[in-house]
């Protein structure tokens, strides 16, 4: 399950970058769950061939984020996201913050944007 959720995060990222037949059996390999045979027999293929199509596509999307790192930059940025949004909530609890609609409001503002950016 561990590959199954890590291809998938390269195909969002990298997939783009792959052929559409590259793109498209890694799709339905690890989006749709289809097996190799009934990959092979929608694309009028072997199971070999669409084995050697995806182990190519694995090893392109792989190299791609070793390169560019756009996976772990992405995960430390969320993690950076909840950080904030966990002080937020913590500061607009403050008795201080409570007592300004000043604050709440850009409390409320900050914390939208920042939703916004973990939503994107």
């Amino acid at each position: 399950m561990e590959k199954n959720l890590q291809m998938s995060y390269l195909l969002d990222f990298y997939g783009e970058m792959l052929s559409e037949k590259q793109k498209n059996i890694m799709e339905l390999y690890y989006c749709d769950d289809l097996s190799l045979s009934e990959i092979a027999e929608t694309h009028g293929m072997t199971r070999q061939g669409v084995r050697d199509n995806l182990k190519r596509a694995e090893h392109l999307l792989a190299g791609m984020e070793e390169k560019l790192g756009l996976i772990e930059r992405d995960k430390g940025h969320q993690a950076q996201i909840d950080l904030l949004l966990s002080d937020l909530d913590a500061l607009a609890k403050l008795p201080e913050v409570l007592a300004s609609e000043e604050a709440k409001t850009l409390i409320g503002r900050i914390t939208g944007v920042a939703e916004g950016i973990r939503n994107w």
